[in-house]
């Protein structure tokens, strides 16, 4: 990795870190069994995110054809969409969304 590239993962650390820290109080994420409370509050979180850029492109109604966009394109990268994902191809997945957030990350520090 380039020493760029390392430095955004430190500071997209550090930032996640204060973030926990914050939120220490709410029991954590090993106290909520259902992981379904996980995964809303996922959605929830891109949907603040989106919201807090405060861009005309992102009205709810457009937050909405984009998901389902982004589903239907997600649909069709797998063509067997009764495929059973491991554990080992769900959490590839989550470090994609991990190194995305990361990029953004990098991108509003820069800006």
């Amino acid at each position: 990795m380039k020493k760029s590239e390392v430095r955004a993962l430190d500071n997209y650390i550090a930032g996640m870190v204060e973030k926990l820290e914050e939120n220490k109080d709410k029991g954590g994420w090993k106290q909520n069994k259902d992981d379904w409370f996980l995964h809303k509050k996922l959605l929830e979180e891109v949907a603040e995110y989106f919201k807090s850029l405060n861009h005309p492109c992102w009205s709810e109604l457009s937050l909405i054809m984009e998901f389902i966009s982004a589903i239907q394109e997600a649909d069709r990268d797998y063509i067997d969409n009764d495929k059973v994902f491991t554990k080992k191809e769900q959490k590839r997945e989550l470090a994609d969304i991990g190194n995305i957030s990361m990029m953004l990350y990098d991108n509003t520090m820069r800006g």
